[in-house]
């Protein structure tokens, strides 16, 4: 989760989805018209479901302070690369704060708050099961969402102070058995992997002198992740540029050396994918343009997914939908606004789509967020899918910069 400037955004100007898939050519051509105040829709009620003629798509405000029994600001999920839905969709969690209000996955109703595992993710195989770590220590834990909110503590890394499963970016291997984790003690940082299938360190190497690791530009390690495959970690470091420790880098699991330099950018927004062949790639803004690319981890090979004329910086990009390989999903955060009259409604409003790996452009559009002007992080939308890709998640405050921030979902009418 980046606190800081270097992000990615697509042009607010890229177009309406009314049937199927459109290419960015044909979605350009069709932009509608906006509203005075720059809102598509006046917002849901809480859990009424309401058409957006633009986009063809149902949009359902799923959070609400008054039926939660919270003074909360911010009611929402936690970001683009954190999978808020569970293994078998039955539960859905808002965890932007702590406690995290636990959801009924399907009918969205309010069950619970649960006391989540800090760096926390739903496992990918056991719908009751979450993992992560218990602030500032050396434990990792999961959670049985079911039977309370009781830890159980899987392993207990007693050669470290602390450590940090992914700096709140961290994701486990599709199959749940691997977790790329940092040790710190005394000065010193570790990179390691566990295994949670043999509750054991299977490979560890220390880093250079100095290293440090935050989402802050001040430290040298802003995240890393386990990929896909699990077969390598993805390191991005906050410098950036080529070379070590800079960019972001491909670690092979067992000798933790770096395969290959993946981009040279550094803190920028990105996440791990898989391509409709089964290639794994990170999506992520180009090295020297605010072009959107992929590059394949085995091969290296850079495809544009959309031209710098059709893009910008302010954006996150999740592959969470691990059950519809071959596509990310992007959300605008900061579209085009009149640095002389900031105030004023963006020309272009932000967008939220699904976007298809393989270069052709080809496009989705789910939903217009409609957040306010205002750039702070907790108001942005951090889009992400469920794990079939048919759902969205999005924060808004809904044009009112003063007001609450809630999650919604949208879906295709299909």
């Amino acid at each position: 989760m980046h606190h800081h400037s270097i992000t990615l955004l697509l042009s607010g100007a890229i177009g309406i989805l009314l049937s199927g898939c459109h290419t960015i050519g044909e979605l350009v051509k069709s932009q509608p018209a906006q509203t005075a105040t720059g809102i598509s829709i006046p917002r849901p009620e809480y859990l009424q479901p309401v058409a957006d003629p633009i986009f063809g798509t149902t949009v359902t405000r799923v959070s609400d302070r008054a039926r939660f029994g919270s003074e909360l600001p911010e009611l929402r999920h936690l970001y683009s690369k954190n999978q808020p839905w569970n293994a078998d969709e039955s539960y859905l969690l808002l965890n932007y704060k702590y406690p995290a209000a636990l959801l009924d996955g399907r009918t969205y109703k309010f069950i619970r708050w649960v006391r989540q595992p800090s760096e926390g993710v739903w496992s990918n195989l056991n719908p009751a099961l979450m993992y992560g770590t218990i602030a500032k220590t050396n434990q990792f834990v999961k959670l049985n969402v079911t039977k309370g909110n009781d830890y159980t503590v899987l392993h207990k890394f007693r050669e470290y102070d602390l450590i940090h499963f992914g700096e709140w970016e961290g994701n486990l291997s599709n199959n749940d058995r691997y977790a790329a984790l940092v040790g710190v003690k005394a000065g010193k940082l570790d990179f390691l992997v566990y295994d949670l299938f043999k509750n054991r360190v299977t490979s560890r190497k220390t880093q250079p002198n100095g290293t440090t690791i935050s989402n802050g530009n001040e430290s040298t390690v802003n995240n890393l992740t386990m990929s896909q495959s699990g077969k390598y970690l993805v390191v991005q470091y906050n410098q950036e540029g080529q070379g070590v420790q800079r960019g972001i880098h491909l670690l092979d699991r067992s000798s933790l050396k770096s395969v290959r330099q993946l981009s040279k950018r550094g803190g920028s927004h990105f996440d791990t994918c898989i391509n409709a062949r089964g290639a794994e790639a990170i999506v992520v803004t180009d090295d020297t343009s605010p072009a959107l690319v992929s590059v394949q981890y085995s091969t290296g090979k850079k495809t544009t997914l959309l031209p710098a004329s059709k893009s910008n910086y302010n954006i996150h990009v999740s592959c969470r939908n691990l059950k519809r390989p071959g596509w990310v999903y992007v959300s605008e955060f900061a579209g085009d606004i009149d640095p002389e009259q900031p105030d004023l409604v963006k020309t272009t409003p932000d967008r939220t789509f699904a976007l298809k790996l393989d270069g052709s452009g080809t496009i989705e559009q789910f939903a217009q967020p409609n957040h306010s002007p205002s750039k702070a992080y907790e108001r942005q939308p951090h889009s992400v899918p469920n794990r079939d890709g048919k759902k969205v998640l999005f924060a808004s405050d809904w044009g009112d910069p003063a007001d609450p921030v809630y999650a919604y979902i949208t879906r295709k009418k299909r």
